[in-house]
C-alpha cells in the first residue's frame, strides 16, 4: 500500500510499533504475574492461606493490568515512528520533513516528497522485518514453564484445603454464635429487671459476645460458652430458688383459715384476686374477736419473718406491712389502714412474683438455646479427637439443658431438701430432722449446720447435739414419741402433739457447733425456748412459736444473708401444711 501523506504513513508505523510493544509488555507482565501466582500456590501448600488460589489468579490479572497501564504511559508517538524510519536507511529524511511541515518553499516541498517516497519504499519492503510481531524465546519460555508449574500446583490435591475448609466453617459457626448471644442480650435488655442476678447475667452475655468476636477456634469458643453456661445456670438456679421461696411462702399462708384464700391467690400470681381476697380479709377482721385477732397477728408475724416476693424492694415492703398490721391487731387499734397498705403490698408482691417467673423462664430458655446451638459443633469436635470440655460430653450438662429446655437449680438449692429430709419425708421416720428450731446439720452443705443452728440456738430451741444430731432440737418434732437426745431422736409418729425435752441448752452462753460441716462457728444463743418444759403441745403452735422466735433472733444477729436464707428455707420446709 502506497501512502500519499507522510502523516498517514507515520500513523501506520506508530500503530505497528504499539502492537509490537504491547505484545512484548504482555509477555513480560505474564512472566511476573505467573511467578507471583506460583508463590501463592506454593505458600498455600505449606501454610494455611485462605483464598490462595484467588491470590494466584489476582496476581496474574494485576500484572497484566499494570503492564497495560505502563504501555499506555509509554505508548509510541509520531516522532518515534519517524526515528525508526531514519535509523533504518532514511538518514534523517523523515525527521527533517516533519520539521519543515509548515514551510511552503519549493525546496521544503521537494524534501517532503522525497521523504515520502523513501518511506513508502521502506514500509513496503522492510517494515515487517524491522517491526515484527514475534516473541523471542527469552520471553515465551518463562511463561510456558510458569504455566506448567502453576497448572500442576492447581491440579494436584492439597491437604491444606480440608483444614482451610474446617477453619472457614469454624469462623462461620463462631460468628453465628456471637449473633445468637447478641440476640439474647437484646431480649434481656428489652425487659429490664431490678434483680441483681438478672442484670449480672446480661452483663455476662455482653462479655461473652465480646470474647466470641475475638475467639479464633471452635475449641476456645466452646470453652467460653461453657464458662458462660455455668454462670447462667447459677443465675437461673438463683431465680428458681427465689421463685420457689415465694411459692412456699404463699403455701404457708394457707395454713390459716382466714388467710387461706389469700394464699391461694398469691400462689396463683393473680394480682387482682390477691387484692380482692385482701379486701375480704379486712372485712373479716372487723368481725373477729380479740382472741382471733391475736391469733391472726401471730400468723402475720410468722409470715413477716419469712416474707418472700419477686424482688428485694417488694419483699422488704411486704415484711414491713405485715409487721405493721400485726402490731395494729395486737394493740387492739383499728387496723383498716394497715390492712389497706398490706393489700397493696400483696398485690405488688404477686406482680413481682409473676415477673420473676417470666424472667426465670426467659433465662432458662436462653441457657437452653446456647447449649442446643453449640452441641452439634461440640460433638463434631469430640469426634475429631479433641476434648471440648466436660459440659459437652455425652449426657453432660449442655445436653441436659438442650433436651429439657431449662436448667436445673444449682446444688445450693438442694440444701433444704437435704438438710430437712425428715420434714418432707413420711411422718414415721423423721430421724429428728423435722424439729422446729433444730439445726440443718443433715444437709451436709458447708455452713448449713451453723446457719440453721444459729436460728435454733438464737431462738432458744431446746435440744442439744452437734452437726447432724442438732436437728433433733425439739425432741423429734415430726413424731409424738421421740426424745430429743444427741443422736437425733427416733421421731416416730405424726405431727400431732410435740413432746418438748426437759433439758435445755439454749439458755445463754456460747455454743460451738462441732458437727461435720464446715459452717460451724460460735453462735450467740438467746434465752429460754418458747416451749414449756416437759409439755406436749400441738405441732402448729410449736412451729409458730419457734418460727417467730427464730425470725426475731435473726434480726438481732449479724449472720450473712445466705445463711439467713438457709434458716428461712428450713422453716418453710417443716411448716405444718407440708
Amino acid at each position: 500500500m502506497k501512502y500519499t501523506s507522510l502523516d498517514d504513513l507515520l500513523q501506520s508505523v506508530k500503530l505497528r510499533l504499539l502492537k509490537a510493544k504491547g505484545l512484548d509488555y504482555l509477555f513480560r507482565s505474564l512472566t511476573i504475574g505467573i511467578a507471583f501466582a506460583c508463590l501463592w500456590l506454593l505458600g498455600g501448600r505449606f501454610f494455611l492461606i485462605s483464598g490462595y488460589r484467588y491470590g494466584a489468579i489476582i496476581s496474574v490479572g494485576a500484572a497484566v493490568v499494570i503492564g497495560a497501564a505502563w504501555l499506555f504511559l509509554q505508548r509510541p508517538k509520531i516522532i518515534d515512528a519517524a526515528r525508526l524510519l531514519d535509523q533504518h536507511g532514511l538518514d534523517d529524511r523523515i525527521s527533517t520533513a516533519l520539521l519543515s511541515t509548515r514551510q511552503t518553499s519549493i525546496v521544503a516541498a521537494l524534501q517532503r516528497q522525497d521523504a515520502l517516497d523513501q518511506a513508502n519504499g521502506f514500509v513496503a519492503k522492510r517494515l515487517k522485518a524491522v517491526v515484527a510481531f514475534s516473541v523471542p524465546r527469552r520471553r515465551w519460555i518463562p511463561v510456558a514453564a510458569g504455566l506448567m508449574i502453576a497448572g500442576g500446583l492447581l491440579i494436584l490435591p492439597n491437604s491444606n484445603d480440608a483444614a482451610l475448609l474446617h477453619v472457614k466453617k469454624d469462623k462461620q459457626w463462631i460468628e453465628d454464635e456471637r449473633k445468637q448471644v447478641a440476640e439474647l442480650v437484646k431480649e434481656l435488655a428489652a425487659k429490664p429487671s431490678p434483680l441483681p442476678v438478672t442484670k449480672q447475667m446480661t452483663e455476662d452475655l455482653k462479655e461473652l459476645e465480646k470474647r466470641l468476636s475475638q475467639t479464633p477456634t471452635t475449641a476456645k469458643a466452646l470453652e467460653e460458652l461453657e464458662k458462660s453456661l455455668k454462670k447462667m445456670e447459677a443465675a437461673v438456679g438463683e431465680l428458681e430458688k427465689q421463685q420457689r421461696h415465694a411459692e412456699q411462702w404463699a403455701e404457708s399462708m394457707q395454713r390459716t383459715e382466714a388467710l387461706r384464700e389469700l394464699g391461694k391467690s398469691l400462689a396463683q400470681k393473680n394480682a387482682e384476686s390477691v387484692q380482692r381476697e385482701a379486701a375480704k380479709l379486712a372485712e373479716q377482721v372487723q368481725k373477729m374477736t380479740p382472741q382471733q385477732k391475736q391469733q391472726l397477728a401471730s400468723e402475720l408475724e410468722r409470715l413477716a419473718a419469712s416474707a418472700a416476693a419477686g424482688s428485694p424492694d417488694a419483699e422488704q415492703q411486704l415484711r414491713q406491712q405485715l409487721q405493721q398490721a400485726a402490731s395494729a391487731l395486737r394493740s387492739g387499734e383499728d387496723a383498716a389502714e394497715q390492712l389497706s397498705q398490706l393489700q397493696a403490698g400483696l398485690a405488688a408482691a404477686s406482680a413481682a412474683q409473676q415477673a420473676l417467673a417470666q424472667q426465670q423462664a426467659q433465662a432458662a430458655g436462653a441457657a437452653a438455646s446456647l447449649a442446643a446451638g453449640a452441641l452439634p459443633q461440640a460433638r463434631e469436635l469430640a469426634a475429631s479427637g479433641a476434648q471440648p470440655g466436660q459440659a459437652w460430653a455425652t449426657g453432660g450438662r449442655a445436653e441436659q439443658l438442650a433436651a429439657a429446655g431449662s436448667t436445673a437449680a444449682p446444688s445450693a438449692s438442694a440444701l433444704p431438701a437435704a438438710g430437712v429430709a425428715g420434714a418432707s419425708a413420711a411422718p414415721s421416720s423423721g430421724a429428728g430432722a423435722t424439729a422446729p428450731g433444730g439445726g440443718a446439720g443433715t444437709s451436709g452443705a458447708a455452713g448449713a449446720n451453723g446457719a440453721a443452728g444459729a436460728g435454733a440456738g438464737a431462738g432458744g430451741a431446746p435440744g442439744g447435739g452437734t452437726g447432724a444430731n442438732a436437728a433433733a432440737g425439739a425432741g423429734g418434732a415430726s413424731g409424738g414419741s421421740g426424745a430429743g437426745g444427741t443422736q437425733g431422736g427416733t421421731g416416730a409418729g405424726s405431727r400431732g402433739l410435740v413432746a418438748t425435752p426437759r433439758e435445755r441448752f439454749g439458755t445463754g452462753g456460747t455454743y460451738i457447733d462441732g458437727g461435720p460441716s464446715r459452717g460451724g462457728g460460735e453462735v450467740s444463743q438467746g434465752g429460754s425456748a418458747p416451749a414449756i418444759d416437759g409439755a406436749s403441745r400441738p405441732y402448729e403452735d410449736v412451729y409458730a412459736d419457734y418460727a417467730a422466735e427464730a425470725s426475731s433472733s435473726l434480726n438481732r444477729t449479724e449472720l450473712p444473708q445466705h445463711m439467713q436464707n438457709i434458716v428461712r428455707d428450713y422453716f418453710l420446709e417443716i411448716q405444718p401444711q407440708r
